[in-house]
């Protein structure tokens, strides 16, 4: 009967089951406040909101706005929005982005778009953060490939690189796809030209409309080196992230799936190499799987270590992860063809994530040993149920995922709210 049903009314059956669990949770005392223009100013929000209301500034040494792109504070700048205003607007402008989603792939399972809208971090979707906006231009650009749609490719190249800096994760994702998807090699120049030059415009004007507003044209890199320690180092292990294990699950999700898209997308190279370049693949499903293996990079290599432990910080892992909709897209493309045999890499994932955060835990997450056990079985049973496939034979198990994720969204929301760090 689910599967009747348009994407809107899915869409509203998700909104009322999220509202009802936000109220109900009220009700039980486990929530304690509802959003509001101030306790929903969260984090990046604040920086956001100050580059709307007062411009780009560039204090040296010191944490500033000039640290993110420009797109998403003018718009709200330019709506004259409420924090709350452009929280709502930044939902709906996620519900595009899953419905251009939604139509790359044909006769998706409704039962999949809800579980896809479950997600717990999916809650930057609807916070002042520019999460929404980047995830409904590279949906755009996901479904242009589909349809290859080059204008629609160049529309979303440019608001994705005015957003985000795409020239560092979705440039060389780009090239990988196009490389190993395109038939011809003049195919192959052509679309990466096309993308190299529209990610540079885009950048380019984001760093000029930042270091002409700040009277510092390095204001951009200086912010993300100097205050943000984004710089190259080797990775020191056992991983971890900021507030121990409270978000270190969900991070360690993130993990996870990063891992077993950088061992998918060798093996693609390989079997390519070995085929003499004859094999020509899924280009979104590339795009997808190379976007989240850069992510992976950037996290060991370029993401910073606690100032305390000197240890490489996964912090915010989970959101580059599961707001993207690459994850999304794979989600849809695993579970709508399930001749994919990726079983063998999900086992492989789970055990290089436990190798490289640590077992059993206990170092990185201050818990005793039992504790710590207890916390990594319950996380490899949430990995679990996430990916087991869902046929019609499964509603009891559907339900109890959505209505798990449900939950969780609802609650780190309400963490949010309380100003506790989620990504």
């Amino acid at each position: 009967m689910l599967n009747r049903l348009s994407f809107f009314k899915v869409l509203i059956i998700h909104f009322i089951v999220l509202i009802s669990a936000f109220c109900g949770l009220y009700l039980l005392g486990v929530i304690k406040s509802f959003p509001t223009s101030l306790n929903i100013e969260q984090w990046d929000a604040g920086w956001y909101s100050s580059i709307a209301s007062e411009g780009y500034i560039y204090k040296e040494n010191i944490q500033s706005n000039t640290g993110f792109f420009p797109l998403f504070p003018f718009l709200w700048s330019s709506f004259n929005f409420s924090a709350l205003g452009i929280s709502i607007f930044n939902y709906g402008v996620f519900i595009f982005g899953v419905l251009f989603l939604t139509k790359t792939i044909s006769n998706l399972d409704n039962k999949i778009i809800l579980l896809s809208l479950s997600f717990p971090s999916l809650l930057f979707m609807y916070v002042p953060y520019s999460e929404a906006l980047f995830f409904m231009s590279a949906s755009l650009y996901i479904y242009g490939n589909s349809i290859d749609s080059k204008k629609i490719k160049v529309i979303s190249l440019l608001i994705m690189s005015l957003t985000r800096p795409t020239i560092f994760f979705f440039l060389p994702a780009v090239i990988f796809s196009e490389i190993l998807s395109s038939s011809t090699m003049k195919e192959k120049f052509k679309d990466i030209f096309i993308s190299v030059v529209i990610i540079l415009l885009g950048t380019g004007i984001s760093f000029f409309i930042i270091g002409y507003n700040s009277a510092n044209f390095f204001a951009y890199s200086d912010s993300q080196i100097n205050n943000w320690n984004h710089v190259f180092s080797l990775p020191q292990f056992p991983l971890t992230t900021w507030r121990g294990y409270r978000i270190l699950w969900l991070d360690s999700f993130g993990l996870w799936i990063v891992v077993s898209s950088l061992i998918a997308s060798f093996v693609y190279f390989i079997k390519t190499i070995k085929s003499k370049w004859k094999l020509v693949y899924n280009k979104n499903v590339l795009l997808s799987l190379s976007y989240l293996s850069m992510i992976f990079i950037y996290v060991m290599f370029f993401h910073g270590k606690e100032k305390e432990s000197g240890l490489t910080s996964i912090l915010s892992l989970n959101r580059y992860v599961f707001c993207s909709p690459f994850f999304i897209y794979l989600f849809y493309y695993y579970f709508k063809n399930t001749q994919i045999k990726i079983n063998k890499v999900l086992i492989s994932a789970v055990i290089i994530t436990l190798i490289l955060i640590g077992f059993p835990f206990y170092s990185v997450i201050e818990l005793t040993y039992l504790n710590s056990l207890l916390f990594v079985f319950g996380m490899i049973v949430f990995f679990i149920i996430q990916v087991i496939p869902r046929g019609k034979n499964r509603l009891i198990l559907f339900l109890i995922t959505y209505g798990m994720n449900v939950f969780l969204q609802v609650y780190l929301f309400q963490s949010f709210l309380k100003g506790n760090w989620i990504g």
